[in-house]
């Protein structure tokens, strides 16, 4: 495994290397916070190990960049400390660490923990498989471009806004974060069984077709169902289904496929609901040109309540230059709608 060590004392990091080293590993090094961001932009590290002090910020605060910046594919990461107080391990795990180890490392400690981050690596490799399909399907259709990457990405800033207003207290934290940013990913997995002629029509859909079409809610779901008869304790798949299934529902029970209302919409799909339909409203398709951010942000406010969760849609007001930044930096080249002169 590629794995990246912070920590300014030149000895810890010495002594890790030479034990990681011989066990097998690839071992790089930095002693700054913001020089192992750079490195975990540009490289392909599967674990980070960081000391909780670091000479030009917090360790924790390097935690939470490294999830907010969503490194990918997962990265697993352990704060090493030199206290044992239950409150410092808790503080690690909830900026979003994955493990915590006490100084002076032992080797057979540190040989251990590394075993098992990097089982938890693999799996998460086998679950970049899946989301690789549902890319696969959005790039059968031309016209929704950027899509998939920009509902991830509303999705986890929804999220993390979520957590930060203390909205679901005990719902959403930082793996839940982490989740949605990945599993958000799987929402028109079901879209690769739909007919060309139909998912690639410009115009309007008849009623036949648009029942064919809604069809993508459940085909991903009991895609998704499939894999979990196998792995039913996997926390990514049953996210990922519950998005698929549900990410259509309305929050009044008018929506499809199952026509379930309020809090019996999983939370992940109430989520994801808000992401999709803001990105569809400021997109350009063929039959249809792009809303303005400001005026597809009002749309989503006067569904509160009836299409969304009026708690979501708070969370979604509070961060809307985030989203509108996240926008413009990730837009589609412009498509000329199908009546344009």
């Amino acid at each position: 495994m590629n794995i990246l060590l912070v920590s300014g004392d030149v000895n810890l990091c010495a002594h890790l290397q030479q034990l990681l080293t011989e066990l097998g590993h690839k071992v790089s090094s930095s002693g700054r916070g913001f020089a192992a961001l750079e490195m975990l932009g540009g490289g392909t590290f599967g674990m980070m190990i960081a000391s909780r002090k670091l000479p030009d910020m917090e360790g924790l605060d390097l935690v939470r960049l490294a999830r907010r910046n969503g490194v990918t594919p997962y990265l697993y990461i352990m704060m090493i400390s030199q206290v044992a107080a239950q409150h410092e391990v808790n503080a690690a795990l909830a900026a979003g660490a994955d493990d915590h180890i006490l100084q002076p490392v032992d080797s057979v400690e540190l040989s251990l923990r590394v075993r098992n981050a990097e089982r938890i690596v693999a799996i998460d490799t086998r679950d970049d498989a899946i989301i690789a399909m549902a890319k696969l399907a959005e790039s059968r259709d031309a016209n929704t471009g950027r899509h998939v990457e920009r509902v991830r990405l509303y999705s986890r800033e929804l999220a993390q806004a979520i957590w930060e207003m203390g909205i679901f207290s005990g719902q959403v934290d930082a793996n839940f974060v982490e989740m949605i940013f990945r599993t958000a990913a799987l929402h028109d997995l079901g879209k690769i069984a739909i007919p060309d002629a139909i998912l690639l029509k410009p115009g309007r859909l008849s009623p036949r077709e648009y029942d064919v079409m809604k069809s993508h809610t459940t085909i991903g779901a009991e895609t998704l169902a499939s894999v979990l008869n196998q792995r039913s304790d996997c926390r990514f798949l049953r996210m990922g289904h519950d998005i698929a299934l549900n990410h259509h529902e309305r929050y009044d029970g008018a929506g499809y496929p199952n026509g379930r209302g309020g809090e019996d919409i999983p939370l992940p799909a109430r989520i994801v609901s808000v992401a999709d339909v803001y990105d569809a409203l400021t997109s350009v398709r063929p039959y249809k040109t792009a809303f303005r951010h400001d005026d597809a942000l009002q749309m989503i406010v006067n569904g509160a309540g009836t299409q969304f969760d009026p708690n979501v849609v708070e969370a979604f007001a509070a961060i809307e230059r985030t989203i509108e930044q996240i926008r413009q930096r990730e837009s589609d080249p412009e498509i000329a709608p199908a009546d344009a002169a």
